[in-house]
C-alpha cells in the first residue's frame, strides 16, 4: 500500500543498526551498543512491545544478524578470535555461537541472507568486494559467486540481486541473476 508500518523506538541511549526482519515478523535482529560494556552485540525486539534482549555477550564485536527461514537461528559477523567470522546462534540463547566460517584476510564480511531452503548463507565480504555461498552442509566450503556487494536471494530461491559498480562511473548499480546457477544478468 505504500503506508509506513510500525517503528520500533530506538533506545534511550545509542542506536539500532541493519535491522533484520524475522520470517514471521514479530522480530527483530539489530546491532546495538551495550550501554555498561560499551561493546556492540546483537539483539532481538519484540517488534509488537518494543523490548530488546541481547543475544550475543562476547567481547567481541557482533553484528549484522540474517535469520533461519523458520526463524529459530541466526547467523552473524563477529571478530572472535581475532578475524571475522560467521556464526550461528539459536534465538532462545541455548547452547554458545557457533563458528561456520572464519576468514584469515577479510576486513569486512557480512551475512546478507540465508536460501529459503536452509541450506545456504549468502555471504560478502572485502578483499576485493565478492559475494560467497557457504554451504551449512558438514564440509561448510564457501563458494565465490560473483563480484559484487549486499546479495539478497528472492524467497522462493531461485533470483539473486546484488549491487556491482561493474558498469563504471563509481555508481552502483542492481543486478538480478538466476540462482544458484548464475544465469544472464538483467
Amino acid at each position: 500500500s505504500g503506508r509506513a508500518g510500525s517503528a520500533i523506538k530506538q533506545p534511550d541511549e545509542g542506536e539500532y543498526l541493519n535491522p533484520a526482519i524475522s520470517p514471521d515478523g514479530a522480530r527483530v535482529a539489530v546491532n546495538a551498543m551495550d550501554r555498561q560494556t560499551g561493546n556492540w552485540d546483537v539483539w532481538i525486539v519484540d517488534a509488537a512491545r518494543g523490548v530488546p534482549t541481547k543475544l550475543t555477550s562476547d567481547d567481541a564485536i557482533d553484528s549484522d544478524a540474517v535469520w533461519s527461514p523458520e526463524g529459530k537461528e541466526v547467523v552473524f559477523s563477529s571478530t572472535r578470535g581475532g578475524h571475522l567470522g560467521l556464526y550461528r546462534q539459536a534465538i532462545d540463547g541455548a547452547g554458545s555461537a557457533e563458528p561456520i566460517y572464519v576468514s584469515k584476510s577479510a576486513q569486512i564480511l557480512t551475512a546478507t541472507d540465508w536460501t529459503p531452503d536452509g541450506k545456504f548463507i549468502v555471504f560478502a565480504e572485502t578483499s576485493p568486494a565478492s559475494i560467497w555461498l557457504l554451504t551449512l552442509a558438514s564440509d561448510r566450503k564457501p563458494t565465490s559467486l560473483l563480484n559484487g556487494w549486499n546479495p539478497r536471494v528472492s524467497p522462493d530461491g531461485q533470483w539473486i540481486a546484488y549491487g556491482s559498480p561493474e558498469a563504471g562511473m563509481g555508481t552502483m548499480e542492481i543486478y538480478v541473476q538466476r540462482f544458484p546457477g548464475l544465469g544472464s544478468k538483467q
